[in-house]
Order: structure tokens, then sequence, then C-alpha cells
């Protein structure tokens, strides 16, 4: 099955996109940070959900979606959406265009991570901001599954017979990629929903041995 097929037939049996712990955190993080309308762009939008609320705060989004599906019904939820293969054609928009980008769950989900954010880069406008969230498949559940033998793609494949996560990527390997983009990591926390309760740590070293996904911002340098 094509990639795009896959992608397809996920929305077309009804898949959404939740709100968890760590687009609720980023959601506070856009609300301190941009207290005026802003442009974004929605990067992987899928059905449209983050693209409302953050046009909800008073935001102008774009949403892209490798999904034709996806894109549909983020229409119907008159979501302003654009079909977009990153991989292929990067972001389809103009160079200094967006005041912030969001892109939760979708940097690993590319072939080119740096390429995308590259084109993060080219698209946000002079000291725009990059929100993130990439999965920690380096955390100690999958050190532990590793030690023996077991692929952190295992569930993945059990489940659907895919995995859409090309790359692996821990804290110094996010840090070296957007830093080959020219964008200057702000915050990087690990978070979970146990972390979430503990602030204080989301930020320690040892964080990200617990936490279930990292979440960040990053400025165009």
């Amino acid at each position: 099955m094509k990639p795009c097929e896959h992608e397809n037939a996920r929305y077309q049996n009804g898949t959404s996109n939740p709100v968890q712990c760590e687009e609720k955190t980023l959601l506070e993080w856009v609300k301190t940070n941009h207290t005026t309308p802003s442009t974004v762009a929605d990067l992987g939008c899928g059905v449209g959900v983050f693209s409302k609320l953050l046009g909800d705060l008073g935001h102008t989004v774009i949403g892209y979606d490798f999904s034709e599906i996806a894109i549909q019904r983020a229409k119907v939820n008159k979501i302003n959406a654009l079909q977009a293969d990153f991989d292929a054609n990067g972001i389809p928009h103009k160079d200094n265009s967006f005041d912030f980008i969001w892109a939760t769950d979708i940097i690993e989900h590319v072939y080119d991570p740096i390429g995308l954010l590259r084109e993060v880069h080219r698209t946000l406008k002079p000291s725009g901001t990059l929100y993130f969230c990439i999965p920690n498949d380096l955390n100690i559940k999958a050190r532990i599954r590793y030690l023996f033998g077991i692929s952190p793609q295992d569930i993945a494949y059990r489940n659907s017979g895919a995995c859409k996560h090309h790359s692996v990527i821990g804290t110094s390997l996010l840090k070296f990629m957007l830093d080959s983009s020219n964008l200057k990591a702000t915050k990087i926390e690990g978070i979970s929903k146990v972390l979430n309760k503990v602030k204080n740590i989301r930020n320690h070293k040892l964080a990200s041995l617990l936490a279930q996904s990292l979440i960040g911002s990053a400025i165009k340098k």
C-alpha cells in the first residue's frame, strides 16, 4: 500500500487527532507568547483539530496534510487546509510568511526531517517560532525493550501492519537537526501524563528518560 493510501484509509475510517497533554501544554505556550493575531501554519493538520483551536485563539491558520481524505474532512470543519507532501515539495508557501508554525507529531513522519525543518526556517518570519512535539523513542521503557531485542516499532507493526515513524529522535539528535536548519531551540521538555503533573522536572535531564514525548519551541536564527 502506498503511504498516501494508508493515511487515506485511516482517515476514511474516522481517525481524528486527539488533544493530549503535549498539545495542551504547547497551546498554553502559544497563549502566553502570541497575544495578538498571528499567521500560522499547522503541519500535518489531519482533520483540523489543532487548526481550529489555534483559530479560536484569534490566529489565521493554514493547515497542510499528506492525506486528501484528512483535508476533505478538515474543509468540512471549515478549516483552510491544503494537501502537501513535505518530502516531495516542502511547505507550499512563500518565504517569511508565518509568525509561528505548529508541528506536532509530524517531524518523525517525513523521510527528510532536516529538509522539513529547513522549510520551516524558510517560511517563518524573522524571529518566528516553531512549536513541536515528537515521540520520545529513547525513554527508559524503550531502552529496556532494546535490551531484550524488541524494536520500538514492534507495537505499531503488530497493531496496524505499518510504522509511519521514519526516524528515532532523542534530545541530542533533535538539537542537531534544529541547529542544522538554523533554528535555535528555546525550550525542550520531556512530557507525559505523570511529568505534566510535576512541571518543575520536565526540563530536567532525567525527564527525557521518563517522558513519552519531547515538546519544545525554537526560533528562526
